[in-house]
């Protein structure tokens, strides 16, 4: 049987699937190491024809190190509305190399954070136990840290940026309006 490799599927489904869509698939490719996000760049910046502006433009969104489709959405959510860019998945480790902890997006200069937390982890005991305990060291480091579930993005996405550019203008992070092109992508459902 015939297959394509992951860049040529990411251009392929430029032509069947949204901006958000487009870049949650490709970050989960970049996840699985198929190649770097520098190869997809310099795939659809070569890419001719239909759904190649839209593949080159996804491209440009796609990050490494994205854990879940609901992160990738998430980072897109903040990005489309213009706000300064959140690094992703930032790792902190112990003096020794030890990976302690890790954050979904922060903003290093103002130590703010935002994680998305799924179902499992208010589902799962073990989980909530240790989230709780890894957000009481962020607190003692001095960082905010911003959760966001489901709703937050699929049903009140301006209530999110509206919220998030609070917290971020609060810590002196230079916030300015909100564009609406994430409008276009997460609809609010009230």
């Amino acid at each position: 049987m015939r297959t394509t490799n992951g860049i040529a599927t990411f251009l392929d489904m430029a032509t069947q699937l949204d901006l958000v869509d487009l870049v949650v698939l490709g970050d989960s490719l970049i996840r699985k190491g198929r190649f770097s996000v520098e190869d997809l760049v310099a795939a659809a910046e070569r890419s001719t024809g239909r759904g190649s502006r839209l593949a080159r433009r996804a491209a440009s969104f796609v990050r490494a190190k994205v854990d879940s489709p609901m992160e990738s959405r998430t980072r897109m959510l903040f990005a489309l509305a213009g706000f300064p860019e959140l690094i992703v998945n930032h790792a902190f480790y112990t003096m020794d190399g030890q990976l302690v902890r890790r954050l979904d997006l922060a903003h290093l200069a103002s130590k703010t954070a935002i994680e998305y937390d799924g179902r499992q982890h208010a589902e799962n005991p073990i989980q909530w136990e240790g989230d709780i305990i890894r957000r009481e060291g962020f607190d003692d480091d001095g960082w905010r840290i911003i959760t966001l579930i489901s709703k937050d993005i699929y049903r009140t996405p301006g209530a999110t940026l509206e919220r998030v550019a609070k917290i971020l203008r609060s810590r002196g992070v230079a916030v300015g309006p909100i564009n609406d092109e994430w409008r276009l992508h997460f609809p609010e459902q009230g």
